[in-house]
């Protein structure tokens, strides 16, 4: 039996067995790691100022590397936003702060160029129909 104890200070006892025939990821053996997080902006913002409000942050992030350098991109489009991936390293014990500090960085940089996050949009019907018990509220 294999005993761990996280980093967390869980306490796990595996046996050998499933640890040889298992696929073991080890998120700390490698120096750096990449933090990367996604951004929903609302469709009527300006992409290219979201981009650079978003680097200009992780750029400013002390637990964050500088090379290779941090940076945002357009992941995807959807019915009301868009979808930002921002992309940077951290040497591995900081992944966590470098994490939870560059998240709170681009959101307060983005809030700052008046970037919008995205909302739903209905939009109302009107309908020239003569009312009928089936299209209308009952009265009390």
């Amino acid at each position: 039996t294999t005993l761990i104890i996280t980093r967390d200070g869980v306490y796990i006892s595996i046996p050998n067995q499933e640890i040889f025939s298992a696929t073991i990821t080890n998120f700390t053996r490698e120096r750096v790691r990449r933090v990367t997080f996604e951004l929903p902006i609302d469709i009527v913002n300006d992409v290219e100022v979201a981009e650079k409000a978003i680097v200009a942050a992780l750029k400013s992030n002390e637990h964050l590397l500088t090379e290779p350098p941090p940076t945002a991109v357009l992941l995807r489009i959807e019915e009301y936003s868009m979808v930002l991936r921002a992309r940077a390293y951290a040497r591995s014990p900081d992944y966590w702060k470098a994490l939870w500090t560059a998240q709170k960085q681009v959101k307060l940089a983005l809030d700052k160029e008046h970037i919008l996050w995205p909302v739903t949009r209905q939009a109302p019907i009107v309908r020239n129909e003569p009312a009928t018990d089936a299209n209308t509220a009952p009265q009390e």
